[in-house]
């Protein structure tokens, strides 16, 4: 799998006080978050969208009630060339919460494994530290200049173990579960994840990485499982088109919001851990 690296705070924003409103540009505070979640994973998280084939819609929803942080300064979120899940899972939040700001933290990988996910894992560019660095970094940073309570994680990886050795991945997932819970402080921090489906005949661990995500839903509180079934692909059966990626963000969003509802997730603010 291409090895797409994509880094990202979004940020939605709904109504804004009228004198705010009738203030300049220049003179607008920016908008900050109160409550955030995570994205992270790999190719199908960093998304093979193509930004042409977005809904006309769904581009002016995202323009108008997310932001993204690049480069350290806010900006309407675009799908500029390619997009993932963010798009709609963003636009679903913001619209289920509208008295609330939401903040997706994005970290994703192409290609990356639960191994490359590891805190002390060798980074793959000698410009950024490795993956879970940059994830826990993001949050950090976001907490620090934020209000903000995270609130809940999607996950979208596996196919590198269904390629390559599918062998532990529950006990590698479980423990990033923890090791995610622990380190934003939020020991049960809601985790949806996506279902892999791959190309069988290319990636020969597929039922067994399947198997390990259906227990993880089974065993681990506070976790849901998304079936990514159905979903559109592009020709090499593996990453979701347009389609595939805006149902995909739809059905992150539906899960998170019964996790989160269910357990009142969103009422409990998270600290760092010590």
């Amino acid at each position: 799998m291409n090895r797409l690296i994509s880094s990202a705070l979004l940020v939605s924003v709904l109504c804004l006080p009228s004198a705010v409103v009738a203030a300049s540009a220049s003179e607008r505070p920016a908008p900050k978050p109160t409550q955030v979640f995570i994205l992270a994973g790999q190719s199908n998280m960093a998304g093979a969208g193509r930004a042409k084939e977005v809904p006309a819609d769904v581009a002016k929803a995202a323009r108008e009630k997310v932001l993204v942080l690049r480069k350290g300064t806010w900006q309407p979120l675009r799908p500029w060339q390619r997009f993932g899940p963010e798009m709609t899972f963003g636009i679903a939040m913001a619209e289920a919460r509208p008295g609330e700001r939401i903040g997706l933290i994005k970290v994703a990988a192409g290609g990356s494994s639960l191994n490359d996910w590891k805190p002390k894992a060798k980074s793959w560019s000698k410009r950024r530290p490795n993956f879970y660095t940059q994830l826990i970094d993001a949050v950090t940073a976001t907490r620090a200049d934020t209000s903000a309570v995270i609130v809940g994680m999607l996950w979208m990886q596996g196919e590198a173990e269904a390629r390559y050795n599918p062998k532990g991945y529950f006990e590698k997932l479980k423990e990033f579960i923890t090791r995610v819970r622990k380190d934003t402080g939020c020991e049960t921090l809601p985790f949806a994840f996506g279902r892999i489906n791959p190309d069988e005949k290319k990636y020969k661990g597929v039922k067994a990485v399947r198997e390990a995500q259906e227990r993880v839903a089974r065993e681990i509180s506070n976790t849901a499982m998304v079936d990514c079934d159905g979903l559109a692909k592009r020709a090499d059966n593996v990453h979701y088109d347009s389609k595939g990626q805006l149902e995909l963000g739809k059905r992150f969003a539906a899960a998170m919001l019964k996790l989160v509802d269910e357990q009142g997730a969103s009422r409990t603010t998270s600290r760092p851990a010590e």
